[in-house]
């Protein structure tokens, strides 16, 4: 901006600005010209409200900022494509050692195994797997409930400190597949095996729930057994 004065009846461009002396909003006025170059989006913005009977050489200024506001449309693209780029999700590490598998073998065949729950939790945990952390954060909230009446266990609220890691990790593991999902259908999903994919439930009865998994059919589980996601 220079210093020039602003002729009388010479076109000009306003800037509401603030002053940290002044306790309210003032105007501050620019030529055309250094308002190009000061200035280009506010101009490129107030050159679509001009006032009537204003004169100046609109070609002119609008050459001077075209390059200034391609310049900026292309940052705030890049911007955005670097913040599109940071928000991908990263699939979580499922660990494919043979000790792991092994161990998830032998839960899988004894699924309400506690001491092989927590087995399994201590082997994945140590492979950074984070199913390692779903399960010890599930049994802690198993141990939590199991110290209330029995007739508070089913209504008892999440630990606090538990609630928002249980919901993370959750969000961390949240498998899926490409299986449609139909209205009136009820899906599960068990957290330890996200290869499995999707399960429809097929029925629930006596407790139990059997649920039809998209790549490891039919299995039967306790209807509450903590590593079945329902939704």
């Amino acid at each position: 901006m220079c210093n020039a004065a602003i002729g009388k009846g010479e076109a000009r461009l306003a800037e509401e600005y603030s002053d940290i002396s002044i306790p309210k909003l003032i105007m501050r006025f620019y030529h055309l010209k250094c308002a190009a170059a000061a200035q280009p989006e506010l101009l490129h913005h107030a050159l679509r409200d001009v006032r009537p009977g204003t004169i100046f050489d609109r070609a002119d200024i609008e050459a001077r900022v075209g390059p200034a506001i391609a310049r900026a449309q292309q940052q705030r693209i890049a911007s955005y494509e670097a913040k599109r780029a940071a928000a991908v999700e990263v699939a979580p590490h499922v660990a494919d050692d043979p000790t792991t598998i092994a161990v998830l073998a032998e839960l899988e065949a004894d699924p309400e195994n506690a001491e092989i729950l927590a087995i399994a939790a201590d082997q994945l945990m140590a492979q950074s797997d984070p199913r390692g952390e779903l399960i010890t954060v599930q049994l802690a909230l198993a141990k939590a409930n199991r110290r209330l009446p029995s007739r508070d266990r089913a209504r008892s609220p999440l630990p606090r400190g538990l609630r928002p890691r249980l919901a993370a990790l959750c969000d961390e593991l949240a498998f899926t597949d490409a299986t449609p999902k139909s209205d009136g259908d009820e899906w599960a999903e068990h957290a330890n095996q996200p290869g499995w994919g999707r399960g429809k439930i097929v029925r629930r009865f006596d407790g139990k729930v059997e649920i039809a998994f998209a790549n490891a059919g039919k299995k039967v589980f306790k209807a509450d057994a903590p590593f079945l996601r329902f939704g």
